[in-house]
Order: C-alpha cells, then sequence, then structure tokens
C-alpha cells in the first residue's frame, strides 16, 4: 500500500513503433522522484516530464513544473 504522502510523475515518450507511451513514477521525496524519471527519460526517444505531483493524503499538489525544471538541470 502507498503511503498517505509521497510524490507521482509521468514521463512521455515514443515507442519503437513510432507511438505515444507513458511510465508512471512514485516516490518519497521529489529528489528520488527526479532521479527515476530522468534516468527513465536518459534511456527513451523524445522523452519528457507529463506531468509530477506531490500528493498528501487526499490533496494532490501540481509540481510538473518543478521537476522539468530538475530534469533539465540534470541534463547539464
Amino acid at each position: 500500500m502507498i503511503s498517505a504522502e509521497y510524490y507521482a510523475g509521468s514521463v512521455a515518450f515514443d515507442t519503437e513503433d513510432l507511438e505515444r507511451d507513458d511510465q508512471v513514477f512514485t516516490a518519497f521525496d521529489i529528489d528520488t522522484l527526479v532521479e527515476k524519471m530522468y534516468g527513465f527519460m536518459k534511456r527513451r526517444k523524445n522523452s519528457e516530464v507529463h506531468f509530477a505531483c506531490h500528493r498528501i493524503g487526499k490533496k494532490e499538489i501540481d509540481i510538473t513544473e518543478k521537476v522539468r525544471g530538475k530534469c533539465a538541470t540534470c541534463q547539464k
């Protein structure tokens, strides 16, 4: 069972068949989420952060732009 507080995100990417797909990731902290997502993005063609959120109980906070920025920093 997933904890009451966690981070989640999705990476959209092109498959080998040139179809668009996505992969969902979860973590207990934002840095681990970024590491997981960026590691996946490095191995996928035309990948991008689709969405990211910080879930606290039933409350969901959009952190998509923050995660996109952190992933962009990883590329440097």
